[in-house]
């Protein structure tokens, strides 16, 4: 049991690579930030294109017929991209009142959030596949690594260019991060280690639509209106093909 645990915790802990990361540039410009939200939208799409609706697929065909599948996923994408309309009306509703709070502080706290809940379902995994296999899940836990890197640059660089603070960019990552490790825990505790596919595919997919409804509804329009969309593309690009690459390391 303690080498899932250790695993977890190294993949958990890696999106801090990407606060400090962040960290090295002592302000951000809007411009740069604008690319930024680009790129963390070019990460989540392909996160979620790439690995997560797959995995979903894959995970649940082992319960149900092809067809069954491919319709409970589709209403799971919808109801978890409700969910992420329901996460940024909540972030207007609880800071409607403040000064300070902007559209690119909205961004930041409503992508912190649906990071923390992606990376939920990620620690449970890792931890399932190293008890199935130590070396599968040895695999799977630096590829997750490898891809929670881009995903802190994405938590940090927001609140760096909010605060102008170091130490809050890498203190933000490392709080993305360990959510991760919660969902570990969680697969540990609660699960036993074990669970349904179809369980661990319902809530892929779920976050899965969230992530999706972030980056198409806040992140790129965002990052075409603060720097134009050749900027925003190349910032997509960027995020899409890193993330591409880190999937695939393996």
């Amino acid at each position: 049991m303690i080498y899932p645990v250790m695993l977890c915790a190294f993949s958990s802990l890696s999106t801090g690579i990407g606060g400090c990361i962040v960290a090295l540039f002592p302000r951000i410009s809007q411009r740069t930030m604008a690319v930024f939200q680009g790129f963390a939208a070019g990460v989540m799409v392909t996160v979620s294109v790439v690995e997560m609706l797959p995995r979903c697929f894959e995970n649940m065909m082992d319960d149900m017929p092809p067809l069954y599948a491919a319709v409970y996923i589709t209403l799971l994408l919808t109801a978890g991209w409700l969910a992420g309309i329901g996460i940024s009306a909540a972030a207007d509703y609880i800071y409607k009142d403040k000064k300070e709070y902007t559209s690119a502080v909205r961004i930041s706290l409503v992508t912190t959030a649906v990071m923390v809940l992606h990376n939920l379902p990620e620690g449970m995994l890792t931890v399932f596949s190293s008890m199935e296999d130590m070396r599968f899940g040895l695999e799977m836990a630096v590829a997750v690594a490898l891809h929670n890197i881009p995903e802190g640059i994405v938590v940090a660089s927001g609140v760096m260019y909010l605060t102008h603070s170091g130490a809050k960019a890498v203190a933000r990552s490392f709080f993305a991060g360990i959510s991760e490790f919660i969902g570990g825990m969680a697969a540990v505790l609660v699960f036993g280690g074990m669970a349904d596919g179809a369980f661990i595919g319902a809530v892929l997919a779920a976050v899965g639509g969230m992530m999706l409804q972030i980056s198409v509804c806040e992140l790129v329009p965002a990052s075409v209106k603060l720097a134009g969309r050749l900027n925003a593309a190349a910032g997509f690009a960027a995020g899409a093909m890193i993330i591409y690459i880190s999937l695939y390391a393996i």
